[in-house]
């Protein structure tokens, strides 16, 4: 663990399979499906936070993988909120494991918070589960087609009031459509699925550029 996380704070790319030896085994078999790639993770935490103490909030943090590499590899402040209080707890022990700064992680329905708070939003198509059998974990959370309508609707709705200057990345999207004052922008060299969206024009360069990792 020491290794992956120490070459993430010095900038040097790691692996997914690096990175999930910091995991259980029960969390490392979901890695593929359930948790964002790190170069995924690297790229999204780039684009959200873009000065230091930028407040980034995770959607449907898993077991915490974005927000640790964000705060690894930024200088930035990532909050992860989660439903299922097993994997809050692991994302909490790997932050207290890898003397991780700048990362925390709540119990909790991300629909319920203010999204005001926070400077950049990042969604990793956080109701899937809802459509899709193969996209689940476990038994823990009722799952249902009214359910994910409802979700979808929550952030389209969040999205609709947030402030200006708020940065959203979605990785294969969040079941949804966004509001037509936000718009989105180029990334070089940009992940697959991955989009990056704004809500003003001031907000970003015309183009972005990735760092060489």
């Amino acid at each position: 663990m020491e290794a992956a996380l120490d070459r993430l704070r010095r900038g040097l790319s790691v692996t997914d399979e690096a990175f999930d030896r910091c995991l259980s085994p029960r969390a490392r078999a979901l890695s593929a499906a359930q948790w964002t790639p790190v170069r995924v993770a690297r790229c999204a935490a780039e684009l959200l936070a873009t000065k230091p103490g930028a407040r980034v909030l995770d959607v449907g943090s898993g077991i915490g993988k974005f927000c640790v590499i964000g705060a690894l590899t930024t200088a930035g402040r990532f909050t992860g909120v989660e439903q299922r209080a097993r994997l809050v707890e692991v994302a909490r022990a790997l932050v207290r494991a890898g003397r991780i700064p700048r990362c925390a992680f709540k119990h909790g329905n991300a629909t319920d918070l203010d999204w005001n708070g926070y400077d950049g939003i990042y969604l990793y198509n956080p109701f899937a589960e809802h459509l899709f059998t193969s996209a689940r974990q476990d038994d823990s959370i009722r799952y249902g087609l009214d359910t994910y309508r409802l979700y979808v609707e929550r952030v389209e709705y969040a999205f609709a009031n947030l402030r200006p200057g708020v940065r959203v990345v979605t990785y294969h999207g969040f079941g949804g459509t966004m509001p037509d004052r936000w718009r989105t922008l180029p990334v070089a060299r940009r992940p697959d699925h991955l989009e990056f969206w704004t809500n003003t024009e001031a907000s970003a360069p015309a183009h972005v550029q990735m760092s060489p990792w």
